[in-house]
């Protein structure tokens, strides 16, 4: 539930009146997961200028309760890299780099939701190219209609 908006970026802030006591589900990270993009609940007539996803602060949010199927577990451990066969573009899983960074005066290991640019391997062994987009990249979905089958199966197994 969005609970305040203090922290959170000035458009979204703007909007304060429309968004505050609504519900939603975190669906990606931003900026190295201080900020939550939240699908909000609800009619989109509903919402402000008829959208969904609004980028949170963390600070923000009070979370009620979070349950993780397989499928989520999956999507935050890889992320998409591209590859282009004949006319059809394939999605492949992509391991996520770890980086240590300072936050709260304290240092730990950071999933960095951000993968470098340039050719990667994915889980099947392809060469692929991780779409990198201000800071952060798009998670893998095993349910997409365009993932790789090997990949796939790689990411679900135990």
């Amino acid at each position: 539930m969005i609970d305040q908006l203090e922290h959170s970026p000035a458009e979204t802030r703007r909007y304060a009146d429309y968004l505050l006591g609504r519900q939603g589900v975190v669906v990606e990270l931003l900026r190295l997961g201080s900020i939550a993009l939240v699908k909000l609940d609800g009619d989109l007539y509903d919402l402000p200028l008829g959208c969904r996803r609004w980028a949170v602060h963390w600070d923000d949010l009070d979370i009620l309760e979070h349950k993780a199927n397989d499928a989520e577990k999956v999507e935050i451990s890889y992320r998409v890299g591209l590859l282009t066969v004949g006319h059809r573009t394939v999605q492949h899983a992509v391991g996520l780099d770890q980086h240590t960074i300072e936050r709260d005066q304290h240092a730990f290991a950071l999933d960095e939701y951000a993968i470098q640019v340039g050719p990667r391997r994915a889980l099947c062994g392809q060469q692929v190219h991780p779409l990198p987009v201000c800071g952060w990249s798009l998670r893998f979905t095993p349910t997409a209609t365009g993932a790789c089958g090997t990949c796939v199966e790689l990411t679900l197994k135990p």
